[in-house]
């Protein structure tokens, strides 16, 4: 049989994903959270001499995640400055990268067609092009891990195996030690499974992994002390488990089978005709380990899925291709109606950083970046990014949580008498203020 030529199929997915994931990379503004976060930290990298060893973000080093995905960001915004495509580069690329894979893994595991008709499915998931598109820590995780599964499965050599814990170590280096290592988990699955149990393989690799990301740990430890210690080791998941008051949740489960969408259907009747596939269950439980213990998160956020998205693909395509010669039918209808279905999902995902965008540019023209300013507004990561301040004091009714050094509650207000307010309700904070200005959205600037 005539081996097949990968080369038409790796430039049509190349053209398809980059129209997918940067056909929207100039767009104003940027549009989540994480965004203007990550946005804001590599522009003070590249910029304000903050130094590359940690995130520095609203006026304070910033102990959350390791920094790989902004020294990615680090030479774009050197170069070309800040901006909305900037900001998005990474992740946008990194999404690209995903497709290709996702398309070689399924050829290595499967065959020439599962690979391609996965890749394209991946394009169809909730969630995939909207998250990928903008700039997502999450996109370089599951690039990075994905990586570092396919080099343990290519071959037997210890160079493939030298080269996925490279990519093990990046994954650490970028989302932390717990989520870091849920390649490693992939690849024991594997192994257990699939393989021949070769534990000096899988040590190989997490020295390798351990050599990669190690130094990063100590050096933090070395020049920031406790406060590394108790935030990147001693809490890796940021506060955000909740073992204390446990409750059957399921909200992840929920945005994963909303995402699936309609792929479930020839999913569901594949893993009833192959139960005894293990190659099918391998992947199975290569998405169960990482979605269930999500689950357990304070803050369930769907994008924390992503990373097993390549692996829900090439268990759809699997199923898709088991229904023979009319698969290519099911395909296409298939897609029709999970494009409609994603449509709905984003319509569920509505931007809520305009006004912080908007204000942070009218504070910009208004006031120098020195200016002392509290925001009574929850769009503060776009604002920060946009206003061009050094530092911005937001405020919620409550204050914010241990480590949110930025957020002080409505009673706290007094404390800032020589603050400039931002507030579309004054008389929220029970406080005799002078009105300065108006802003735009019906906002206010206040003084004490």
């Amino acid at each position: 049989m005539k081996p097949q030529n990968d080369r038409w199929p790796l430039i049509a997915l190349t053209l398809l994903s980059t129209f997918a994931f940067f056909r929207s990379i100039n767009e104003f503004p940027l549009r989540n959270w994480d965004e203007a976060w990550y946005a804001e930290i590599s522009k003070n990298m590249a910029t304000n001499n903050t130094g590359l060893l940690m995130p520095f973000w609203n006026g304070k080093y910033y102990f959350d995640k390791p920094p790989m995905y902004f020294w990615l960001s680090y030479p774009i915004f050197k170069i070309f400055g800040p901006g909305e495509w900037q900001a998005r580069a990474v992740s946008a690329t990194a999404a690209v990268l995903t497709v290709l894979m996702i398309f070689i893994i399924g050829k290595k595991l499967f065959n020439y067609k599962i690979g391609l008709v996965a890749a394209v499915i991946f394009l169809t998931l909730g969630q995939v092009v909207e998250r990928f598109s903008h700039g997502n820590l999450d996109a370089l995780v599951t690039l990075f891990s994905i990586l570092s599964f396919y080099f343990y499965i290519a071959s037997k050599s210890n160079k493939s195996r030298v080269l996925s814990g490279i990519f093990l170590g990046s994954t650490v280096l970028t989302k932390g030690i717990v989520f870091g290592f849920y390649p490693l988990i992939w690849i024991l699955i594997y192994e257990y499974l699939l393989g021949k149990r070769r534990v000096k393989s899988v040590v190989l690799v997490v020295l390798v992994s351990l050599t990669v990301s190690l130094w990063w740990y100590i050096y933090g430890i070395l020049k920031f002390g406790k406060e590394f210690i108790s935030s990147f080791i001693l809490d890796p998941f940021a506060g955000n488990l909740s073992w204390k008051n446990p409750k059957v949740d399921f909200t992840l489960f929920k945005v994963l089978i909303r995402d699936v969408g309609f792929w479930l259907a020839p999913v569901a009747l594949c893993l009833f005709k192959n139960f005894k596939n293990k190659l099918l269950w391998f992947l199975m439980l290569s998405v169960l380990v990482l979605s269930f213990p999500l689950n357990l998160l304070a803050d369930k956020l769907g994008w924390f899925l992503l990373p097993v998205y390549p692996f829900v693909s090439l268990v759809i395509g699997y199923s898709i291709l088991n229904f023979g010669k009319k698969y290519i039918f099911l395909l296409l209808l298939l897609i029709i109606l999970q494009f409609n279905h994603v449509k709905r999902i984003e319509l569920e995902l509505p931007d809520r950083s305009l006004i912080g965008a908007k204000l942070g540019m009218f504070t910009k023209m208004n006031f120098n970046p020195e200016t002392k300013l509290v925001l009574d507004s929850p769009d503060f990561p776009s604002f920060i990014y946009y206003s061009g301040l050094d530092e911005v004091t937001v405020t919620i009714q409550n204050g914010g949580k241990a480590n949110e050094w930025w957020i002080v509650s409505h009673d706290d207000i007094s404390e800032f008498k020589d603050y400039i307010i931002i507030t579309k309700d004054p008389q929220k904070f029970n406080k005799d203020m002078q009105t300065i200005t108006t802003a735009p959205y019906g906002y206010k600037l206040l003084k004490l």
